[in-house]
């Protein structure tokens, strides 16, 4: 295999895999039936390509123990999906329980009647009555939005500044308060 020495430069490490391989330029040949190196590097490959290409003998598995190892993993695998279907179902009844909650607040958007009991001025619905709730419906007003009927605290039918006047009253009134009106949905 060694015959004169090249002094071509010998070639990368792909193209000699692809020599290996039985692709390859004449001229790559010839140089490395004259260069030693490269002679020997296509024979190592050549050798690793031969040891890579037998198969490994098949693996003998006793008969008891295939049938033990497949009973185990069934077993794992129903007792994992009744699981999943519990958490499915939970996600189910949880998103379920969401739509029902924000149909209940829509709807108290659209009929103007707020969807739980709510004091007369408590415009904001925190079960308070405060200097906040006149400056709500104060700018709600400004806004021209429409005013559900719970906003009419002077009970003139109308829901105007006067309203707004008679919330911050009861917000900073330190005596006893008059009862409050309440609306049931």
């Amino acid at each position: 295999m060694s015959g004169a020495p090249s002094t071509d430069p010998c070639p990368d490490e792909l193209t000699l895999e692809a020599l290996a391989a039985g692709q390859g330029d004449p001229a790559v040949r010839a140089h490395v039936a004259g260069c030693s190196a490269c002679s020997e590097m296509l024979e190592l490959m050549a050798e690793l390509g031969r040891e890579l290409s037998v198969s490994p003998p098949p693996i003998e598995v006793p008969a008891a123990q295939d049938r033990a190892l497949r009973a185990a993993a069934a077993a794992r695998a129903a007792a994992i999906r009744p699981r999943r279907t519990g958490r499915r179902a939970a996600v189910v009844v949880a998103a379920c329980a969401a739509a029902v909650l924000a149909l209940v607040a829509v709807r108290g958007l659209f009929t103007g009647e707020p969807p739980h009991r709510v004091a007369t001025g408590d415009i904001d619905g925190d079960g308070r009555v405060d200097v906040v709730d006149a400056l709500v419906l104060a700018r709600a007003l400004d806004r021209g939005a429409p005013m559900p009927g719970h906003c009419d605290v002077d009970r003139d039918g109308t829901v105007d500044r006067a309203d707004v006047d008679a919330i911050a009253g009861l917000a900073v009134s330190i005596g006893p308060r008059p009862a409050a009106r309440e609306r049931q949905q």
